[in-house]
């Protein structure tokens, strides 16, 4: 698995969804703090008050943390997609699996080879936010000043935020990673449905999007969205269990679709 694991990250594809992560946090921060700084010192209509005060919550990291997940909550589900997943469809299809079945066993060779891209995919979420909390923690002139510039968050563990959102910020990481590797076993099990390599990066992105739909429609909440499980803490009143029930639905779809692949081409040969 580890060498499963080394073939996931270190190939170009991670480096290049790494990079266009950290970029469109960047433009998030950009378009909602970054700019206003820059605009602030030529403005007419701002007392000096005001500019001081738009330079000082420009350079605190929550506030820039705190506005930087708007344009990649759109498009991660595809990012992840994009690395290593069809890796599995595409082992299957040139009979490489065969070969690696024959060394180490069904059962061995699909754990392995799943875990190891679905721990990728987990890494995929984790180490673009890593890499970017640490660059605006150097960046901001105030990295370890939360008040007087409050920036709160009202979704989950908000009292966490306000007590140590250092601490916050880590919890971030822990739960965007395992949303990845939950993300990831989806992803693996539409693909192996789909066999199809353009399939693999969208009809995900789709069944996530019609859920979230659905959902939001029969709940009449979006408490129970994809999209609320990555951004929980700006999700006003949302809870633990409703990131756990997303991990499990995701995982469950995901195991049941690769069972009845396998199962369709033990029957069919």
């Amino acid at each position: 698995m580890i060498k499963e694991l080394k073939r996931c990250i270190f190939n170009y594809k991670f480096l290049i969804v790494c990079i266009i992560s950290i970029f469109l946090f960047s433009i998030s921060s950009y378009s909602s703090v970054w700019k206003s700084a820059l605009n602030a010192s030529s403005a007419t209509d701002l007392t000096p008050e005001g500019i001081k005060w738009i330079l000082q919550t420009s350079g605190n990291k929550y506030n820039i943390w705190n506005q930087s997940f708007k344009t990649i909550s759109i498009v991660y589900p595809i990012l992840l997609s994009s690395v290593y997943v069809y890796s599995y469809v595409e082992e299957y299809k040139n009979n490489f699996r065969l070969l690696m079945i024959s060394r180490e066993g069904k059962r061995k060779y699909c754990i392995h080879k799943i875990l190891a891209i679905a721990l990728g995919c987990g890494l995929l979420l984790l180490l673009p936010e890593m890499i970017y909390d640490i660059f605006i923690s150097i960046l901001s002139n105030n990295a370890d000043i939360l008040q007087p510039f409050d920036f709160p968050v009202y979704g989950l563990f908000p009292k966490l935020y306000t007590y140590n959102p250092n601490l916050y910020l880590l919890l971030s990481l822990g739960m965007h990673f395992c949303l990845g590797i939950a993300i990831g076993i989806f992803s693996i099990g539409i693909s192996f449905i789909t066999e199809n390599k353009v399939a693999t990066y969208i009809v995900p992105f789709l069944i996530i999007l019609i859920y979230e739909i659905f959902i939001t429609f029969i709940t009449n909440s979006s408490m129970l969205t994809i999209s609320s499980a990555y951004k929980f803490m700006f999700a006003d009143g949302y809870n633990l269990i409703f990131f756990i029930i997303v991990l499990f639905l995701l995982i469950i779809t995901g195991i049941v679709c690769l069972i009845f692949k396998e199962r369709n081409l033990y029957i069919n040969g």
